[in-house]
C-alpha cells in the first residue's frame, strides 16, 4: 500500500476515534440551550476549533448546526487531499454527494416554503471543486432560480425537466438525483484497482444506497401512494449499485403496502436489517450504522474505510442536529435519545434487535 493510501486509511480511523462517545452524547443531552451545548462542545470534543475560529460569543441553533457541519468538511478536504495524491478518483464521490445533497436541500426548503437563506461553508478544497455555485443557489427563492443557478453544470438539464412537469414532487426529485447520483457512483467504483478492493467498495456503497431506497420506498408507500408508480420505475431501471437481485427488485417494485414491503425484505440480504423498536427508518440507519464501524476497523481497504467514515461522520452531525433542534423546541432528553442514529453498544438503552415489524400498512 502507498504511504498515501496508506494515510487515508489511518486518517479515516483517527477522525472516527474522536467521535462524539455515549457519554458525551449523555452530557450533551442534559444542555438546555444551544449556547450551552456550544460550551460544551468546545470544552470537550474535536468540535472545538471551529467553534473557537468562529469568535462568535452567541450560537444560535442555525449558527451552531453549520459549525457541525463545517468541521465535517474540513475532514473530507483532508481525506480528498490524499486520496488525488493516490491518483484515484474516488474522492469525486463526495464531491459529487455534495452537490446533489445541496441541490436536493434546496430544493426541499422551497416546496416546505422555507426559503430563507441557507449558505453552507464547506472546506476551501471541497468547494475549489463544485460544479455548483452554492452561494446562488443558497439566495434562490424558487425552483425557477435553481434551475437558472444550475443552468451551465451537469445537472441543468435534468432539473429543468423536473420543473417543468406538471405533475412534479419533492419526491420526483429525490428519485431523478438519486438515480444520477447511482450512474455516476458506478462508474467511479468501476475505475478502483483490484477485483477484491472493488468488490468491497460496491458492498458499502449498495448497503448505503439500498438503505436510502428502501427508507423512499417506505415513505412512499405510507405517504406517496399517488406516486408508487414512479418509484417502481426507478428501482427497476435505475438502481444499479444495489445487493439486491434483478427478482427482488421487482419484488419490491410490486409492493403496494408497508407489510409487502417487510415480507420482501425477509427475503433478502437485510432480512436482519429492521427490526428493535419498530421504527423501519431509523432500524435502517442504524444497522447501515453498525455494518460501517465494524468495516472501518476491520477492512484493509483505504476507499473502504473512507466511505464507511463518511457515512459514520453524517450520522453523528445528523445526531448533533438533532440534539440542537430538540433542545431549541424543548423535547425530553428521553425522547430525543430515542431518535440518536446509535448502535446498541453506545445508545445504551435499546433493546435486542428482534424481528417484530411496524403494523401500518
Amino acid at each position: 500500500m502507498s504511504k498515501a493510501s496508506n494515510a487515508v486509511l489511518a486518517l479515516s480511523r483517527s477522525f472516527y476515534g474522536k467521535s462524539i462517545s455515549q457519554k458525551q452524547y449523555d452530557e450533551l443531552l442534559s444542555c438546555r440551550s444551544s449556547n450551552e451545548i456550544a460550551a460544551y462542545l468546545k470544552a470537550n470534543t474535536e468540535y472545538a476549533g471551529e467553534i473557537e475560529s468562529s469568535k462568535l460569543s452567541d450560537f444560535p441553533p442555525r449558527v451552531l448546526e453549520d459549525l457541525v457541519q463545517k468541521l465535517r468538511f474540513s475532514r473530507f478536504g483532508a481525506l480528498c487531499r490524499y486520496e488525488l495524491a493516490v491518483g484515484d478518483d474516488f474522492y469525486k464521490y463526495f464531491i459529487i454527494k455534495t452537490e446533489i445533497e445541496q441541490i436536493l436541500h434546496c430544493t426541499l426548503l422551497i416546496f416546505s416554503k422555507k426559503t430563507e437563506s441557507y449558505l453552507l461553508q464547506v472546506h476551501p478544497f471541497v468547494d475549489r471543486h463544485l460544479s455548483i455555485d452554492l452561494f446562488a443557489l443558497g439566495r434562490a427563492d424558487s425552483l425557477e432560480e435553481v434551475a437558472y443557478c444550475l443552468e451551465k453544470t451537469p445537472y441543468g438539464k435534468l432539473y429543468r425537466r423536473l420543473v417543468n412537469d406538471p405533475f412534479r414532487s419533492y419526491l420526483s426529485f429525490e428519485l431523478a438525483f438519486s438515480g444520477l447520483f447511482e450512474a455516476r457512483l458506478q462508474k467511479l467504483i468501476e475505475k478502483i484497482g483490484g477485483k477484491k478492493e472493488r468488490r468491497a467498495v460496491f458492498e458499502t456503497a449498495a448497503r448505503s444506497r439500498d438503505c436510502k431506497m428502501l427508507a423512499s420506498l417506505y415513505r412512499a408507500l405510507k405517504y406517496y401512494p399517488q406516486r408508487l408508480d414512479a418509484l417502481s420505475g426507478f428501482i427497476l431501471s435505475s438502481v444499479s449499485v444495489s445487493l439486491f437481485s434483478e427478482r427482488q427488485r421487482k419484488k419490491l417494485a410490486g409492493c403496494k403496502t408497508t407489510q409487502e414491503l417487510f415480507a420482501a425484505i425477509e427475503k433478502s440480504p437485510y432480512k436482519d436489517w429492521a427490526g428493535g423498536d419498530g421504527d423501519f427508518e431509523k432500524e435502517l440507519k442504524r444497522s447501515l450504522h453498525s455494518y460501517c464501524k465494524k468495516e472501518l476497523r476491520f477492512s484493509s481497504y483505504p476507499p473502504v474505510v473512507m466511505l464507511c467514515y463518511l457515512i459514520l461522520s453524517l450520522d453523528e452531525c445528523t445526531n448533533l442536529v438533532r440534539i440542537i433542534e430538540g433542545c431549541k423546541y424543548g423535547i425530553s432528553a428521553q425522547e430525543i435519545r430515542k431518535n440518536l442514529i446509535l448502535t446498541d453498544d453506545e445508545s445504551g438503552d435499546r433493546t435486542a434487535t428482534g424481528s417484530h415489524r411496524p403494523a401500518d400498512g
